[in-house]
């Protein structure tokens, strides 16, 4: 018995000794990341549109865009964390979801500067979709209280006024309707020139919503017309 009881003894002391040795590493590598990180945004090319707001807990990557004559917004952001090595992506405040097609093929962890650059890469080269800003659309979104919800009365989009977007036309907006799933970042392509394709998808359905409003409209003055014009004929009489 005393013997098994040396044996498990010692085992359990060497399990612990190569955890405190695999913990070490694991923070040898993270300080090493983050110290060749605060090295890499200051001088590659990569990173030249890019300011670094560093802290004892995390690295933030902001992209700062001009919004007026002084001011200036961080319009994209990646933020590293110490412990453990994660990171997001975040466009203003709201965060990109962690399946957008454009991010979902990263690691969670960072296990090298590589990561960095292509994560910052990505974002830099997307686009921020625009979602539906077609004043119709807003205008029925905002008549339900700001938000849509499906069949079985789960919302499923909302008005966004929290990110300017670029319309069509080359203008500028404040409110568009977005999925509830939107991207938020996407790349032009053939089937989604101008939206990521949940809101591309949801398009369809809005534009249904439109015309049942047109229809009920519609109706509506036509009922008015009916009413006047009865009016009318019993005045004249």
């Amino acid at each position: 018995m005393p013997r098994r009881k040396n044996r498990r003894n010692l085992f359990d002391r060497r399990k612990k000794s190569q955890k405190r040795l695999n913990s070490t590493e694991n923070d040898v590598m993270t300080e090493d990341i983050l110290i060749g990180l605060k090295t890499l945004v200051t001088t590659s090319d990569s990173f030249s549109n890019w300011s670094s707001i560093p802290s004892d807990f995390q690295i933030q990557l902001c992209k700062f865009v001009a919004v007026s004559m002084c001011t200036s917004l961080c319009k994209f952001s990646i933020i590293i964390n110490a412990d453990p090595l994660h990171w997001k992506v975040f466009v203003t405040d709201r965060l990109v979801p962690g399946n957008n097609p454009l991010l979902s093929h990263l690691p969670e962890n960072i296990v090298s500067l590589a990561t960095v650059e292509e994560i910052a890469g990505i974002v830099e080269s997307s686009s921020l979709c625009q979602g539906n800003s077609d004043v119709a659309f807003i205008n029925i979104a905002e008549k339900r209280g700001g938000s849509l919800v499906d069949t079985d009365g789960n919302a499923v989009a909302y008005v966004d006024t929290t990110l300017m977007t670029l319309c069509q036309d080359g203008s500028m907006t404040g409110k568009t309707v977005r999925r509830n799933d939107c991207a938020l970042l996407w790349t032009k392509c053939r089937a989604h020139p101008f939206r990521c394709a949940q809101c591309s998808q949801y398009r369809r359905q809005l534009r249904v919503m439109k015309w049942r409003y047109m229809k009920i409209a519609l109706k509506t003055i036509l009922q008015e017309q009916v009413i006047l014009i009865i009016v009318t004929y019993v005045i004249m009489r």
